[in-house]
């Protein structure tokens, strides 16, 4: 499954237990998803995108602008991928980020590519 956005979005009312979103590719097309707060110290592995789990054609990211996020919990990251899948022009305005591993962007993508 692909996805494009059509306009900036306001995410303050998604939670923890609304999120990972499943997809095969997103084109954000330089639109900007704000306001996600993403906090649960119990989950195993907290994520806001899930690339490619179960899906078997081109997995990208792409073109997407995150502002105002915050995302606390053990394992974390606005991006999760069993790879190989391509991360390209992905911005991060003001993030908070903590937790036992992870990081801004993708916490688990061992053979993604980085553009």
């Amino acid at each position: 499954k692909s996805f494009k956005i059509g306009k900036s979005l306001d995410l303050s009312g998604l939670g923890a237990n609304d999120v990972p979103i499943n997809l095969g590719s997103i084109d954000g097309a330089g639109f900007t998803l704000s306001n996600l707060t993403l906090i649960d110290a119990e989950k195993a592995s907290l994520h806001f995108i899930s690339l490619n789990f179960g899906f078997e054609n081109a997995r990208e990211a792409k073109n997407l602008v995150f502002s105002n996020v915050t995302m606390r919990g053990q394992k974390f990251g606005l991006i999760a991928a069993d790879g190989p899948q391509t991360l390209k022009n992905i911005r991060v305005d003001r993030g908070n980020f903590s937790g036992a591993s992870g990081g801004a962007l993708a916490s688990y993508c061992p053979s993604c590519i980085i553009e």
